[in-house]
């Protein structure tokens, strides 16, 4: 009697034990199978508001999964972080929404090229190249690069003399910034306008020209940055105000973001005109 009791008993134990085992294989057939919608958490959690900021685009995310300013806000606080598989991982997302948005491809190569993949970097780069602006942007493009003249090259050489020569001149970085502007030499004029805004940093002309550069090296997030600071300093200035509005739109396409910063440049002048002569105010009748 005792003996069929124990047999009975182990007999209960194995099938509980394999029951639990069907249970731990069902599991983790469904965690593989979902594993593209699994974040790896950062190896050391980000701390404060930062990580706050990080937490609510994640809830936000999840909540509206295809709403694209969310996931490129949340991708651009995972780099600031450094988690740059997460961000990857979320900028991927947010590519297949939008799949001919160069600002995505430009912070794809910068992940992948951070995360040691040359070539994804690469591929993700020649991408964001091949997606030139809105043609329809009422910005004007700066032309292709080409071989200078005599006699602008003679200028250009003039304005690096001066630049050597008054190295703390922030006029003649300034000038050489703007030489640089006018023949397309993007990454030299960044350069010229930074140094310029390190030893005068208030001037919201130059700011507005570094923002347009940035937005020529594909930088878009930078340039908004640079208009904005503009405008703060300047709360009357068309131009910054203007050119934040064609990058959020444009290129970023942050609509919502665009529409009221034009609504506040009307505010400023009811009859502010785009480069090519298209008013502020037919643009947003286009836009909405």
């Amino acid at each position: 009697m005792t003996d069929r009791l124990g047999v009975a008993q182990r007999v209960v134990v194995l099938l509980m034990v394999l029951g639990f085992a069907g249970m731990l294989s069902a599991a983790l057939t469904v965690t593989f199978k979902n594993r593209h919608v699994v974040v790896q958490a950062p190896s050391s959690a980000p701390s404060g508001m930062a990580g706050d900021a990080v937490g609510a685009l994640m809830r936000q995310a999840a909540q509206d999964p295809k709403n694209q300013d969310v996931l490129v806000r949340l991708v651009d606080a995972l780099m600031a972080g450094e988690n740059w598989q997460a961000a990857e991982t979320f900028v991927n997302r947010a590519i297949t929404l939008d799949i001919n948005n160069p600002h995505l491809y430009h912070l794809l190569s910068q992940i992948e090229e951070k995360l040691g993949h040359a070539e994804k970097a690469r591929e993700a780069m020649k991408k964001a190249e091949s997606l030139s602006p809105a043609a329809d942007s009422p910005m004007p493009q700066q032309p292709a690069k080409g071989p200078l003249s005599p006699d602008m090259a003679r200028k250009v050489l003039e304005a690096e003399k001066a630049t050597a020569r008054s190295p703390k001149d922030a006029r003649r970085w300034t000038e050489l910034g703007d030489i640089y502007f006018d023949t397309n030499q993007t990454q030299p004029a960044i350069t010229a306008y930074e140094q310029s805004l390190a030893l005068a940093p208030d001037n919201p002309d130059v700011l507005t020209d570094l923002g347009i550069m940035y937005r020529n090296a594909g930088q878009y997030e930078q340039s908004v940055a640079s208009f904005r600071k503009a405008s703060k300093l300047d709360v009357l200035h068309e131009k910054s105000l203007f050119n934040e509005g064609v990058v959020l739109y444009y290129d970023l396409h942050r609509k919502e973001d665009a529409v009221r910063v034009w609504r506040c440049l009307l505010r400023i002048n009811p009859d502010a005109r785009a480069p090519n002569g298209l008013a502020v105010s037919e643009i947003l009748r286009q836009v909405r």
